[in-house]
């Protein structure tokens, strides 16, 4: 949402890409064809409507609205150093009032604008809370003539690795300010893009002074125009800040935290999702185990359909929803300890077939005389998760390179300022439901193929080892992470879920457990069709497995893409968007370590694919 005056342009956005890639700070396009970012955080809890209340009436009211969107994750709040998690709000299905409904601020960037008359071209700026296109008697060009021409928003911005971005001064870039030239006293900036949208061209028509036209790098301004809630300065950095378009990948990557819910022994989540919205935790006296308020909420909860509750599970609950913090958050993410929980769930042979109200899966024993599938095969597992619920936590973004922040730089990015003592942190976080299937890798087989590449793998160890990084793959996860992107390929041709539904999350483990969950966990239409599960078993599987293969077999940039060519044709060697490549968004590390080769194997690079 962003607003002039009373004029308000509302625009859609999914909650779940509000998480991912739409976050704060990132940059969309609103209805009236304007782009803009998406304001820190601090600027939504302005924005919740709080009627007639006064003073810190406003800040309770608040409060109760946030309280009604929390979302609690034990191992995503000890990740980030946070209380809680809050969903973004939903679009508005009914009339749209800002007096009534919570809508995200947007503030319009860039402000520059160009005239489109080619013979014009003339620069000017307008207001940053205005997402109006300027054309007309009152707000077009009026340099052009008696006819005003439209005013065209400029589509280049400035970006560095650590999440700043500023507009191009046109001004210093047609004085050549950076070689030592001046500004003039009246400048009347034209820009052009005659040498391509990058390298820009700006000339001034009072003094005739020229500059660009050539590759456009400054030092980083440390600007971040989408916190605006806030006084804020601009921080001191040492990057250098490169020109990127607005529909560039570059401009804006999230650096985003995702857990798969693994339910706790004897623990009701419907009961603990109750609580967190409904108890005010401020009114109960958490030194005391029964007193009056725990009798009011245990009826409460018993009126409300939890049947057979007794008090010490009603406190037991009050635990899980509201846990005691100390006062210095320790921030504790071992991501690699976290997904070998999942896994050991998910591979758990205790029972058959696994129902919980979140979390449903079974063995899968009919691979339809698949010969890459059996306990002496590649593949020596698979396991059909019926449904599953994934939550993801925003805590930070990076630009023109992806790079995941420290906690508590991210928390200042998104909020435009640190934490204060006392006060409740949160970021933005959205649980979805959807399905997948689970390969699980033999790891003898996976030995065996390595040893058959040492060559050409002399000093990459086969498993994860205790001091590797986690966003750093083995050999092993690496050949899973490429067959799970060319799985998630043939998947969304059959399946009925486009490619960018589709997600993997690779078990890259420690004592040599591999395995990838290919799975859809999108909200809103997409999560919950039973399209993609249903090609887990049988034929289905078989066939399923054979063409990920297969295509993989052939692309159309070879034999370029699998050669040993890389870095300057290509990203990486086997790996491009013809074969094994999918939307960034898709994949937890950006497309980062797939290599084709391992699947199907490449003779130029002497390296024997584990499904040849």
């Amino acid at each position: 949402m962003a607003k002039k005056s009373d004029k308000f342009f509302l625009t859609p956005v999914k909650r779940s890409h509000l998480v991912l890639s739409n976050g704060v700070g990132s940059l969309v396009r609103a209805r009236s064809k304007v782009t803009a970012l998406i304001c820190d955080l601090h600027e939504w809890t302005q924005t919740i409507p709080t009627g007639n209340a006064q003073g810190v009436e406003k800040d309770d009211v608040r409060e109760r609205v946030i309280k009604e969107f929390k979302i609690r994750d034990q191992i995503l709040e000890d990740a980030a150093g946070i209380d809680f998690l809050v969903s973004p709000p939903p679009y508005p299905d009914d009339q749209i009032s800002k007096t009534t409904r919570w809508l995200l601020p947007l503030t319009r960037f860039p402000v520059a604008q160009v005239c489109t008359n080619l013979r014009c071209n003339r620069l000017s700026a307008a207001e940053s809370s205005d997402m109006r296109v300027h054309y007309g008697k009152k707000l077009g060009c009026t340099e052009c003539g008696e006819k005003p021409r439209m005013k065209r928003q400029v589509t280049v911005m400035l970006v560095c690795m650590r999440g700043h971005i500023d507009e191009i001064n046109f001004s210093e870039l047609a004085h050549n300010v950076q070689a030592g030239g001046s500004i003039c006293a009246n400048p009347k900036i034209q820009v052009t893009f005659s040498q391509g949208p990058r390298r820009p061209v700006a000339k001034c028509a009072s003094c005739n002074q020229e500059g660009g036209g050539e590759k456009y790098e400054i030092d980083c301004t440390g600007r971040r125009p989408w916190i605006v809630s806030l006084p804020t300065q601009n921080e001191v950095c040492n990057e250098k800040m490169h020109v990127v378009e607005r529909t560039s990948v570059q401009l804006y990557y999230a650096s985003t935290k995702s857990s798969i819910f693994i339910p706790q022994i004897g623990v009701n989540e419907r009961l603990v999702r109750w609580l967190t919205t409904k108890v005010d935790i401020a009114m109960l006296d958490r030194s005391l185990k029964d007193s009056p308020s725990h009798r009011t909420w245990l009826e409460r909860a018993i009126q409300a359909g939890f049947s057979n509750l007794t008090l010490d599970d009603l406190i037991k609950h009050l635990d899980l929803a509201f846990p005691v913090r100390e006062t210095v958050r320790e921030t504790s993410w071992d991501p690699i300890s976290a997904k070998a929980h999942e896994f050991r769930q998910l591979t758990d042979k205790s029972e058959a077939h696994y129902r919980q109200e979140l979390l449903e899966y079974r063995e899968v024993t009919d691979f339809g005389e698949s010969r890459f599938i059996g306990e002496d095969k590649i593949i020596k597992r698979v396991v059909a998760v019926e449904k599953l619920a994934e939550t993801r936590m925003l805590d930070g973004f990076s630009r023109w390179k992806p790079k995941n922040p420290s906690p508590e730089v991210g928390f200042e990015q998104l909020w435009g300022r640190h934490s204060t003592e006392g006060e409740e942190r949160w970021l933005p976080g959205y649980r979805v439901t959807g399905e997948g299937i689970l390969f699980v890798f033999s790891e003898a087989q996976i030995a065996n193929w390595a040893a058959l590449n040492k060559e050409s793998f002399p000093d990459v160890s086969v498993f994860r080892e205790p001091a590797q990084r986690p966003e750093d793959y083995s050999l092993a996860g690496r050949l899973v992470h490429t067959f799970s992107h060319a799985v998630m390929k043939a998947l969304s041709d059959r399946c009925g879920y486009p490619l960018p539904g589709i997600r993997d999350r690779v078990y890259d483990l420690h004592e040599g457990a591999v395995g990838v969950l290919v799975y859809t966990a999108d909200g809103d239409s997409l999560g919950t069709l039973g399209g993609l599960v249903e090609h887990a078993e049988g034929h289905r599987l078989a066939d399923l497995i054979s063409d990920a293969i297969n295509t993989s077999r052939w692309c159309a940039q070879d034999p370029v893409c699998n050669s040993a060519k890389s870095d300057d044709e290509l990203r990486t060697s086997g790996a491009c968007h013809h074969c094994v490549l999918v939307p960034e968004t898709s994949c937890e590390i950006f497309n980062n370590e797939v290599d084709r080769a391992f699947i199907v194997g490449s003779s130029d690079r002497g390296i024997k694919g584990a499904f040849e």
